[in-house]
């Protein structure tokens, strides 16, 4: 029992919220579809556009890792968990991340609160999946 809990908090729940996280950001919490006008006349998506595509890449990833984990039965809980830090970061104005809009009133601040509540539920679950993995080798005194 302890080996299904621990694939199940290792891979299938990160895998249920990845895909959480494409249904979001495609399906019911879409980001602003406004664009921008640059100065010289050209008009681009805002960049919280850009932040779910990111995500979108960053969420496939976190799917072909568990997936990668589940076959090779080997766990791969670093790299998840630094991805869903990853896709929480790209909602969050950082030197290092794209971010969303300003304005608290923008569709972009529903599908931040997705992504963010998802991966902090992949990070929990997978960490959490690590600590009782009846393989993992414990030092005992």
């Amino acid at each position: 029992m302890k080996k299904n809990l621990s694939l199940i908090l290792t891979s299938v729940i990160p895998i249920v919220c990845a895909l959480t996280v494409l249904g979001a950001v495609l399906i019911w919490a879409p980001p602003c579809q406004g664009m921008l006008e640059l100065v010289d006349g050209r008009m681009v998506p805002m960049k919280c556009a850009w932040s779910a595509r990111a995500t979108l890449l960053l969420s496939l990833m976190i799917i072909v890792f568990c997936l990668t984990a589940i076959i090779t039965k080997k766990p791969m809980v670093v790299a998840i968990v630094v991805v869903a830090i990853a896709c929480i970061l790209m909602t969050i104005d950082t030197p290092v991340s794209i971010g969303i809009c300003m304005k608290a009133d923008m569709d972009c601040h529903t599908t931040a609160a997705w992504i963010r509540v998802s991966m902090a539920i992949v990070c929990i679950s997978t960490i959490a999946g690590f600590i009782l993995d009846p393989k993992r080798k414990k030092v005992v005194d």
